[in-house]
């Protein structure tokens, strides 16, 4: 007997975020039986709506993502297509994500608080190990290097959770390799291995969030430059500074923990995105911070407020008329009234922070010791 075709409807409530290539809109999803969820769509932009291309890169995103289920990741639900328009289902995390706070942060000139900062840092680690560990329920391994690790991909959700997103350019372990002459990825972030477009591992993704934890601790980001060709540069050649001489609030221990991530070689570096965790978890305990994900989201309520005009997120109205419609409709665009949590990356050809093509070769010779 064959079994029975799954059905739901999404019921568009708001947009949350537009990019290159996509939007993403607040949905109710309802199925059989009553089943009832608010979710984050991202759906691929009317323009390509006929572009295979675009469709197979939203759909690689969400097989990279689907088979992961941990609490510091955010979860892919549904894949489908409706008028031609491709989308995905994905987990509505209600909060900023950590570039709007630490930009909100700095607009007031002050930093996030250190036990914050660690344990942001500690449980995005923890996302990212459950990635690059992952075995399914067979046994079989399905390891997964994310690749694009900022905190823009960071969200801090007012629920209580830290959760990672965006696996849009993530790479299977052991095909983690990014062209030759170019990049993905913001540029800041980027490790050495990276930025030459050579091959990556799992190591990768904890240099990039060795530069996260670095800019939550200083304010600063160690290898930004004016132009991203010389980014690239300071990321492959410069010396890291010492968070402890940047910023004076930073114990040495923490600092020894950012700068061991941060490594310009893999094989000298923090081995894993567990090791760097498990380094954060002893330096709170050391110097008796205590703070959990509920600390952070509680933190966030306060320093910014339930309606402030810097993130205006509220909790779904599910009762105002006339924005419930069918993917490929067209819903009301009203104002949003939550944050944006799942940003749409810009289009994949973009580089960095930019839309510049980098040429790659001599920062990749100066890495592997060549002329």
């Amino acid at each position: 007997m064959a079994a029975k075709e799954r059905r739901f409807r999404l019921h568009f409530l708001r947009p949350l975020g537009s990019g290159g290539m996509a939007e993403v809109y607040l949905a109710r999803l309802t199925g059989d039986f009553g089943l009832e969820r608010f979710v984050a769509v991202k759906q691929v932009l009317p323009q390509f709506a006929h572009s295979r291309e675009f469709a197979e890169m939203l759909f690689a995103e969400a097989r990279a993502s689907a088979r992961l289920a941990h609490p510091n990741l955010v979860q892919t639900f549904e894949v489908g297509v409706e008028k031609g328009r491709a989308f995905v289902v994905m987990e509505y995390v209600p909060g900023p994500d950590l570039k709007r706070l630490l930009k909100e942060l700095a607009r007031r000139n002050v930093t996030l608080p250190l036990e914050h900062a660690l344990r942001i840092a500690a449980d995005a680690a923890a996302g990212l190990h459950a990635a690059h560990t992952y075995v399914d329920p067979l046994g079989t391994p399905h390891p997964l290097v994310h690749c694009d690790v900022s905190p823009h991909n960071i969200l801090v959700s007012l629920d209580g959770a830290i959760k990672l997103t965006d696996f849009g350019i993530a790479r299977a372990q052991g095909e983690a390799r990014l062209r030759a002459r170019s990049v993905k990825g913001k540029v800041s972030y980027l490790s050495p291995e990276a930025a030459c477009g050579m091959p990556v591992d799992a190591r990768s993704d904890v240099f990039s969030l060795g530069v996260v934890l670095f800019e939550m601790l200083t304010g600063t980001l160690p290898f930004k430059r004016e132009q991203h060709v010389a980014s690239l540069g300071a990321i492959v050649r410069e010396p890291v500074p010492n968070p402890s001489l940047v910023s004076t609030r930073v114990p040495p221990d923490v600092a020894d923990a950012a700068l061991g991530a941060l490594r310009k070689h893999p094989e000298e570096r923090t081995p894993s995105a567990a090791a760097l965790r498990d380094e954060l978890e002893a330096a709170m305990v050391r110097h008796g911070l205590s703070a959990s994900a509920a600390s952070v989201a509680c933190y966030v309520q306060t320093l910014l407020g339930e309606d402030g005009d810097a993130f205006p997120w509220g909790r779904p109205r599910v009762d105002a008329p006339g924005v419930g419609e069918e993917p490929g409709g067209a819903p009301q665009r009203e104002p949003a009234s939550v944050v944006a949590s799942h940003r749409v990356r810009p289009e994949v050809r973009a580089v960095g922070e930019g839309d510049d093509t980098l040429d790659l070769l001599p920062l990749r010779m100066d890495l592997v010791g060549g002329g």
